[in-house]
């Protein structure tokens, strides 16, 4: 983990701390295992690489239990300044199957054996880095937020 950057180590620390936090159900046989999520959720996010922003990605998981149509599925990028979209990926036509990852992802990521990978548009400079900025997942057939996170600040609108 060393060589990780510190927004992404903070984000996963966050994570931990809130898995950590009596998320946690006892199963069979005496192992914790968390419950499953209700919808997807953006797992991981790299934003603010050293120099130049040429590995960043948005990591979507799916721990619903069940396979997911991503048909209708979008990852948001928004300005957290103006409270504006600034970019937004198409997820489908594919299919999230359980416990599989979707990387919406630049040129130079590569992504994890069996994940989705989705090229963003660019080649680097991706995601903003502004202070603050947001990623949302929505479900653009009923303009519903999926999840959200917000970094180098609280988003309000």
């Amino acid at each position: 983990m060393d060589n990780l950057p510190r927004h992404v180590l903070i984000v996963a620390a966050v994570l931990a701390l809130v898995l950590g936090a009596g998320l946690a159900t006892q199963a069979a046989g005496g192992t914790a295992r968390a419950p499953a999520a209700t919808h997807l959720v953006l797992n991981e996010v790299d934003y603010d690489n050293v120099g130049t922003d040429d590995h960043e990605f948005v990591e979507v998981y799916n721990g619903t239990g069940a396979a997911v149509d991503l048909a209708d599925a979008a990852v948001v990028l928004v300005n957290g300044g103006t409270g504006t979209e600034y970019a937004r990926v198409a997820l489908g036509p594919n299919c999230l199957a359980a416990d599989q990852y979707l990387v919406v992802m630049d040129p130079a990521v590569v992504p994890a054996p069996g994940a989705i990978a989705i090229p963003f548009p660019g080649a680097d400079n991706q995601i903003q880095n502004g202070a603050p900025d947001g990623v949302a997942l929505i479900d653009t057939a009923s303009s519903t937020l999926v999840d959200a996170l917000s970094y180098e600040g609280s988003i309000t609108s």
